[in-house]
């Protein structure tokens, strides 16, 4: 098949491990988190786009920017993404996507939570499925959602990082209500989308 389109990806070093990220013009559409290697990675982008071709590019000026914002992400300067999401997924998984991404930083929903946040409080576990599908992790923040009492629930990532992320959001949130505590970096969240190898 020719490619019709050309995209970038990018392998990108972060504090809390090796984050694959692809674009297509100004949009992230698609991530390996920590623990994806890179044939599994571009195995999953070449399903996803079989039309499009993307090259490796660090200095591709979305990968650059998406880069920025997961590395002070991962150290706990950047409390929400700039840089534009835009996942492909059914109408009700970008209706999970879309909630999701409304979830405020160090703060949790539970499935049911999403479930009934979407109109269709039944389908919680229609709401799991499309969280793990997220394809842009964490650009949109599939960690963010639990299980019911005290289960952190799944990962695409492996349920070490996710804990470790919600930790790192919650110290942010108390730094940031500390007097005196240096101000977390919250930039205004950019347009909603979402990651798995990605996904939750």
């Amino acid at each position: 098949m020719i490619a019709t389109n050309l995209g970038a990806w990018s392998a990108v070093e972060t504090a809390l491990g090796t984050v694959h990220v692809a674009v297509l013009g100004d949009a992230v559409v698609r991530t390996g988190l920590p623990g994806t290697k890179a044939p599994e990675f571009l195995a999953g982008l070449q399903e996803a786009f079989p039309g499009t071709l993307f090259a490796h590019d660090e200095r591709d000026p979305t990968i650059a920017r998406a880069a920025r914002e997961l590395q002070e992400y991962a150290l706990g300067q950047r409390t929400s993404f700039t840089v534009r999401a835009l996942p492909r997924g059914t109408g009700f998984q970008v209706r999970v996507w879309q909630a999701l991404s409304n979830i405020p930083y160090g703060e949790v929903r539970t499935y049911a939570d999403v479930a009934r946040e979407v109109g269709s409080p039944q389908a919680f576990r229609a709401v799991g499925q499309a969280n793990h599908r997220n394809p842009v992790a964490p650009f949109i923040p599939c960690h963010r959602v639990v299980a019911a009492g005290d289960g952190v629930g799944g990962y695409g990532g492996g349920v070490d990082l996710k804990r470790r992320m919600l930790d790192l959001e919650r110290a942010g949130r108390r730094s940031a209500r500390t007097p005196g505590a240096p101000a977390a970096t919250a930039p205004a969240a950019g347009d909603g989308g979402a990651g798995d190898e990605g996904g939750a």
